[in-house]
């Protein structure tokens, strides 16, 4: 077959075969070749680092160094937007946000080409000025603490002695302290215990008795059978002025003469002492009881109460329930009341006509009448303050009550201008015509359970206690009314402490008695238990572990409650227990508890995992339970917070309390009760103080 092509056709083909050739004519030939795309740029490796410190609200700023593995330009991005970032190249500066209610996670990104890379920074809440601050509670009840009124706490009143100013000074549990007629009261001297540095010096004196004569303060003190009379300054500073050995029985009480011979009382004799040491007995016989009137050795006392001087230096004596005077010859003969035994009804009258129910103490006032402070004996709350004139007429002044949750008064005091002090216990009366008021003190406003938020809270006997991530703090409050050998189980009351000091109650009910608590990670709250004194009954009772979830369900993990103390390895309930002691965490959210060998007695260590499986160690793992600035914390022998440093050194970081825990700055006064102080947030400790929880600021 032939093709035929026209004329347009064969034009048409030649110059498609010119162009092919790169054109007519004599020019030169060029290739044509297609674009190629660009070579890719490897993406870059991006490394971020930051400083290790402790990030906290209106804390130092903390810089994020970006390094990239090839040159490129980095851009920076904060999320969530919780503060602020400004990046330059290759850094950021992250600036904290003034304020924080709870711990936050922020993310710097840097951003470079197709390549990201974060890191997170937790921020947490500032806990402000190193110091001491009260978190929920009362902190009301019998303890050391200097202040003004119902700020003042007094914890055990034994002996008041008024000086020429109006003032009255205490025996407050061997503390000597003052207390003014508008109730300020303030340490003078504490006795119990002197240290330097957290180390006990080994001397530990007794304060035996207090008076004041010729505008000097006196204090006996027995130590090592020795009673010391010794002159004490207004700052505390003690010289002994006489020194006598000491008798089986301590005095109940001294006094000073402004010519620089003191008496002590002791229950049947009143002793006479020169300033020398000399002593004689003025009047009655060591160890007799009966009540005659007499001279010297031969007068008798039956329960000597209470000692003062009256305006002719004649001594006047509390005696049962009578009143007795001493002349300064030692003559003694009976004034008012009955040599009986009393405790009867108080009836008013002259002389032996006048009747005493239990009177407690007494004092002079600048009229020369001897103020009595007389307690019922058929109503043990009512107290009478009753007044014996130098005609030994009795009549009754004015009638009161103890509060229903306060101590009885037992000591009356009368200063210079008037002021009546009656002592009672923790608290510190006073009495003017026409009625009894509080001055100082308070110790009927604690020792209860009651949620609430901060101060409004209180509890009852916290013992234990943790916190957990979130900043919450639980507290194992033991109730006073439920515990003992006798009992088969008692109530395990967990409170909760919100991070703003609001205070609930998580678990209350029968689960044995409490002896450890700790928290994971995921915010479950664990305790061990078991039922002191009755591992020998039957039915014997052993030692459990339970776990309290977020959502507040006590869950048994290991061991069992009702069946025989043991110490038997294995998982959950078949795993026993005899006493354990929860006493550590470690990171990965096993537990440790020491328990007891009841074979010989010897402590011995037990793991418990996640999954409640119980092993016993061959030896302790030394799990510490660090804050999280990486140290650990420690109460030492006199309850004083120590930090235990990187470099193995120690810094003390609070005074003890003696009895004690003031509010304020650091070191402050803390008396701790509890195994150790527990991290509360970043350079923060809660420790359990009385009836209250505070929180400790440590220096950062």
């Amino acid at each position: 077959m032939k093709t035929h092509f026209t004329k347009s056709a064969l034009a048409f083909s030649l110059l498609a075969l010119l162009a092919a050739c790169g054109g007519g004519g004599g020019g030169d030939s060029q290739t044509v070749v297609a674009p190629q795309p660009p070579t890719p740029q490897p993406a870059p490796e991006i490394t971020l680092s930051a400083p290790a410190e402790l990030v906290l609200a209106a804390g130092k700023p903390v810089t994020v160094d970006a390094k990239l593995s090839i040159p490129g330009a980095i851009s920076w991005t904060l999320n969530p937007a919780v503060g602020t970032l400004s990046g330059n190249g290759n850094s950021a500066v992250y600036t904290p946000p003034a304020t924080l209610a709870e711990n936050i996670q922020v993310s710097v990104l840097a951003t470079s080409g197709s390549s990201a890379k974060s890191i997170s920074i937790t921020v947490y809440p500032n806990p402000g000025t190193p110091g001491i601050s009260l978190v929920a509670g009362s902190s009301a009840g019998k303890v050391v603490v200097d202040g003004q009124g119902a700020d003042a706490r007094l914890r055990s009143v034994s002996a008041m002695a008024a000086d020429d100013k109006g003032n009255v000074y205490i025996n407050d549990a061997n503390v000597l302290r003052q207390v003014t007629p508008a109730g300020g009261v303030r340490t003078i001297k504490e006795f119990t215990r002197q240290t330097d540095d957290g180390a006990a010096t080994g001397y530990f004196p007794q304060l035996q008795g207090v008076a004041y004569a010729g505008g000097k303060l006196y204090a006996a003190t027995a130590w090592q059978g020795t009673l010391s009379i010794n002159l004490v300054d207004s700052k505390g500073g003690v010289s002994t002025v006489a020194e006598l050995p000491t008798r089986k029985a301590a005095p109940g009480g001294m006094l000073a003469d402004a010519g620089g011979q003191f008496y002590l009382r002791y229950e049947n004799d009143i002793v006479k002492v020169a300033a020398d040491g000399k002593t004689t007995v003025l009047a009655g016989r060591e160890g007799t009881s009966d009540g005659v009137d007499g001279t010297g050795d031969a007068a008798r006392f039956r329960a000597i109460r209470d000692f003062a001087f009256d305006q002719n230096g004649n001594l006047y004596v509390l005696d049962s329930a009578s009143v007795r005077k001493i002349t300064p010859g030692g003559q003694v003969s009976t004034v008012a009341g009955t040599l009986g035994a009393g405790n009867g009804a108080a009836v008013d009258g002259n002389g032996s006509e006048a009747r005493f129910g239990n009177p407690q103490s007494f004092a002079f006032d600048m009229l020369g009448k001897l103020l009595i402070l007389d307690r019922s004996g058929a109503t043990p709350t009512a107290f009478a303050i009753r007044a014996l004139t130098a005609e030994g007429k009795v009549s009754t002044l004015q009638s009161g009550s103890d509060p229903a949750a306060g101590s009885a008064s037992t000591l009356l005091r009368i200063g210079t201008g008037g002021t009546v002090f009656l002592g009672a216990g923790g608290r510190i009366d006073s009495y003017k015509t026409g009625g009894i008021s509080a001055l100082a003190g308070m110790e009927d406003d604690s020792a209860a359970s009651a949620d609430g938020v901060g101060s409004a809270a209180r509890f009852e006997r916290p013992a234990f206690m943790a916190a957990d991530s979130a900043g919450n703090l639980y507290v194992i409050d033991m109730p006073t009314g439920n515990s003992g050998p006798d009992k088969v189980t008692t109530h395990l009351v967990l409170r909760k402490i919100a991070p703003n000091g609001t205070v609930s109650t998580v678990i209350n009910q029968s689960a044995g008695t409490p002896s450890g608590i700790m928290a994971d990670k995921a915010g479950n709250i664990y305790v061990s238990t078991y039922a002191p004194g009755r591992t020998d009954s039957k039915p014997p009772y052993s030692g459990a572990l339970y776990r309290v979830t977020p959502a507040g369900v006590l869950e048994l993990v290991a061991g069992q409650p009702l069946a025989a103390p043991e110490l038997r390895d294995g998982p959950g309930v078949q795993a026993r227990f005899n006493q354990p002691h929860l006493d550590a965490i470690d990171a990965d959210n096993n537990l440790y508890v020491q328990d007891k060998d009841r074979a010989d007695g010897k402590t011995v260590w037990r793991k418990i995992t996640p999954n409640g499986v119980v092993s016993t160690l061959s030896q302790w793992h030394g799990v510490q339970m660090k804050a999280p600035d990486g140290l650990v914390y420690e109460y030492n022998l006199v309850g004083q917070i120590v930090r235990l440093n990187a470099d193995g050194s120690k810094t003390v970081l609070t005074n003890h309390g003696m009895g004690a825990t003031e509010a304020g700055p650091l070191p402050g006064r803390l008396t701790p009760i509890g195994q150790r102080p527990v991290p509360y947030g970043p350079y923060a400790l809660a420790v359990i103080a009385g009836s209250a929880i505070y929180k400790v600021v440590v220096p950062h």
